[in-house]
């Protein structure tokens, strides 16, 4: 078995024995770890190690319903060993399961949190040139302004007529 085999929840609730909908009432209590989510297809796949801790479950059940009140023997007492034992071993592969995953989040949260950091750096930057811009466009009207000034003027002293000398002043 690969280390990271999913299979569906159909394959999976025919490997148990049980139908589809006990199998996907189960995925909200004991197997959510398992379960693999595919955002694209919206289809919910098993991890193949499920199987391992269903079947240690079911048989713990199966065998706490069959107990009868008898006085307890040695090889009842291994018995529940051993099924303590493959509990035991299951909720340690549960516990991997769940820490892996949780690597893996807190992966992502630094991956996040450097990505924001970044985009917030090239936000300063932005804002900063976007002022300097700014304070560049408001020195270029001025300067617009100016020169339209400088030119009406000049326009208006080539198109103004010459000044009429009084009598007095034209000798």
């Amino acid at each position: 078995m690969n280390e990271n085999e999913f299979i569906s929840v159909s394959e999976f609730a025919k490997r148990v024995n049980l139908s589809r909908q006990a199998v996907y009432k189960r995925v909200d209590k004991d197997l959510t770890p398992f379960v693999n989510h595919d955002l694209q297809t919206g289809q919910k796949t098993i991890d193949i190690k499920a199987l391992k801790l269903f079947d240690s479950l079911q048989s713990t059940t199966v065998n706490k319903a069959n107990e009868v009140d008898n006085p307890v023997d040695s090889k009842e007492i291994r018995l529940t060993h051993d099924r303590v034992s493959k509990v035991d071993e299951n909720l340690t592969l549960l516990i991997e399961t769940l820490q892996s995953k949780l690597e893996e989040k807190d992966k992502q949260i630094d991956e996040l949190k450097n990505e924001k950091k970044e985009l917030k750096e090239e936000l300063k930057h932005a804002n900063e040139h976007s002022r300097n811009l700014s304070s560049d466009l408001v020195e270029l009207n001025r300067n617009q302004q100016i020169l339209l000034k400088q030119s009406q003027d000049k326009v208006l002293e080539l198109e103004a007529p010459p000044e009429k000398k009084s009598w007095f002043k034209r000798k």
